[in-house]
């Protein structure tokens, strides 16, 4: 439907049914915007009245950006499911305990040192809860993978549990600003805890490279059993 050009059928239809939801409906408390087109096209048929009845999201269309019909004679707003909405955007968790990046010392940039890792994960799919916890020591390439949840909690326990396991002595940790990381610092308050810029995964890299085999593996969208 043009945004600027609503033929005559659509205004008629539009006064027409105004009209009658003001007069007939207006101390109803428990109408939808569906009942009452149903309501309108059997009041049409019984009283002969020859007009065009658009579909519902075309009526959708004409109060949401024509105002042709007025949004407030509908008694419940919150059936009117067929408007757009604003998304919420999720808020951010701010990792305010990390250091930069460009604060990392060169023993730990050039491998030289043991026990310097670099953490981050693999998502299934969009629609799973689960992910791939993945940890890497710099020096000597070796991973760890665990099964967790997409939470910042799950995140933290997960770390816990590859550090017990395998009896790890984890001198810094590589991350991303990634709201899962937000309680990495909870872990051990030994543990120095470094934050790529944003939108540079490559900072991380040996982590980076080892998901690209782990992908060969598993695809993206892969359903967990």
């Amino acid at each position: 439907m043009n945004s600027k050009i609503i033929n005559n059928s659509k205004k008629v239809f539009c006064i027409k049914i105004s009209k009658l939801i003001q007069n007939k409906y207006k101390f109803l408390q428990k109408r939808s915007v569906a009942n009452l087109i149903n309501d309108f096209k059997k009041y049409a048929k019984e009283n002969n009245i020859e007009i065009v009845i658009p579909s519902l999201q075309a009526i959708y269309y004409l109060i949401n950006s024509h105002k042709l019909i007025d949004f407030k004679i509908f008694p419940i707003k919150k059936t009117i499911t067929g408007l757009k909405r604003k998304k919420r955007m999720a808020k951010r968790s701010r990792i305010t305990f990390a250091k930069s990046i460009e604060e990392r010392p060169e023993y730990i940039n050039n491998r030289s040192e043991f026990g310097h890792y670099e953490i981050d994960t693999v998502i299934l799919n969009k629609r799973s809860k689960y992910c791939y916890l993945t940890l890497l020591e710099r020096k000597s390439r070796k991973l760890f993978i665990k099964v967790i949840q997409r939470n910042s909690d799950s995140m933290a326990n997960g770390l816990k549990t590859i550090i017990k396991e395998n009896k790890l002595k984890i001198k810094s940790i590589t991350m991303d600003n990634g709201s899962e990381n937000v309680k990495l610092n909870t872990i051990d308050k030994k543990i120095d805890i470094y934050v790529c810029h944003p939108y540079c995964s490559f900072e991380k890299g040996s982590i980076e490279n080892c998901h690209k085999f782990i992908r060969q593996f598993i695809s993206k969208g892969i359903k967990r059993k």
